[in-house]
C-alpha cells in the first residue's frame, strides 16, 4: 500500500545496523537495492549512487532509531523508500541479507563475526564515527533461468561447467559446483557475485568482465540474459523500483538453444 502511496517510481535502500546487549546500536551505510524484479533484489552496491549525504544520514539515523525503538539486538536490516528527496520507513528484517558482504567490503566489517560475538554477549568495540566506507562494492544475483520472452523462467537442471571468477577484490558466494544439480524444488540462485573497487566506476565494469567469465551450465540461458541487460544498462543512481518490469515487459529476448549433448 505504501509503495502505491508513493508512486511505483521510488528507490529502495536498506541500511544494515548491529545493536548489542550494552546499549549501542549502530548503522553501517546503505545499500541501493532499487533493481529488483518480483520484489526480489537482482543489484545491490554501496555506497548508494547519487543519493545526498544529508539524506544519507538521516536515514542511517532513522534506522538506529526503529532499531531501539523496539529493542532490537543483533545484526538487522532497516529498509526505506526513497522519492522526491524524502525517505519513508518500509520494514525491519531482523536478520543479516544475503546481500550483506556488499556492506562488509566497503566497511571492512565482518557483520557474521559480530553477529556472533553480539549474541555471545560481547560489547561493539567502535562508534559510529568510526565506521568508513570505502570505494564502492556491487552484488549481482546468478539465478538458472530461461530469459525468453522476458519471464526469466525457473529452468533447473545439471550444471555441466562452473568456472567461477576470482581475484583481487572479488568475492564468489556459491552453493553449487559443476555435476550438482539444480532442484525444482527451492529458489533458483546459484550464486552471488560481488566485487568491490576504489570508485563507483570500476565496480560495475569489474562485476560484468567477471559475468563473462562466469559460466554455470551448457546453455546459454546467463550469457543471454546478461547480453539483454547490458544493452539496458541501469545507470548509477537512476534505478527505481519499477525498472526491470518497465524494461523487460516491453521487449522479447531471443528463444532458448536446446542444451548440448552430453555424448
Amino acid at each position: 500500500m505504501l509503495r502505491r502511496a508513493l508512486s511505483d517510481e521510488t528507490a529502495a535502500h536498506r541500511n544494515a545496523v548491529l545493536a548489542d546487549t550494552h546499549g549501542t546500536t549502530l548503522w553501517l551505510g546503505e545499500r541501493d537495492c532499487s533493481a529488483q524484479r518480483r520484489h526480489q533484489k537482482l543489484i545491490e552496491e554501496s555506497p548508494a549512487p547519487n543519493f545526498p549525504d544529508d539524506v544519507r544520514r538521516a536515514m542511517g539515523e532513522a534506522a538506529v532509531k526503529v532499531s531501539r525503538a523496539c529493542g532490537y539486538v543483533n545484526a538487522g536490516t532497516v529498509e526505506f523508500l526513497y522519492q522526491d528527496g524524502a525517505f519513508f520507513f518500509l520494514e525491519m528484517n531482523t536478520r543479516l541479507q544475503v546481500e550483506h558482504p556488499v556492506t562488509e567490503l566497503v566497511t571492512g566489517l565482518d557483520l557474521v563475526e559480530w553477529q556472533l560475538r553480539i549474541a555471545a554477549g560481547e560489547a561493539l568495540n567502535f562508534s559510529q564515527e568510526e565506521v568508513r566506507s570505502e570505494g564502492h562494492a556491487i552484488e549481482v544475483r546468478i539465478n538458472a533461468e530461461d530469459p525468453t520472452g522476458g519471464k526469466f523462467s525457473p529452468t533447473p537442471g545439471t550444471i555441466i561447467r562452473f568456472d567461477q571468477p576470482s581475484g583481487p577484490g572479488v568475492r564468489l558466494d556459491a552453493g553449487y559446483a559443476a555435476g550438482d544439480t539444480i532442484s525444482q524444488y527451492y529458489d533458483n540462485l546459484i550464486a552471488k557475485l560481488i566485487v568491490w573497487d576504489r570508485t563507483a566506476r570500476g565496480s560495475p565494469s569489474d562485476a560484468a568482465r567477471h559475468r563473462r567469465d562466469h559460466d554455470r551450465r551448457g546453455r546459454d540461458d546467463v550469457g543471454r540474459g546478461r547480453r539483454h541487460t547490458q544493452r539496458r544498462t541501469v545507470r548509477p543512481g537512476h534505478a527505481l523500483t519499477n525498472w526491470w518490469r518497465v524494461t523487460w515487459t516491453s521487449r522479447r529476448c531471443p528463444r532458448s538453444s536446446p542444451p548440448p549433448s552430453r555424448s
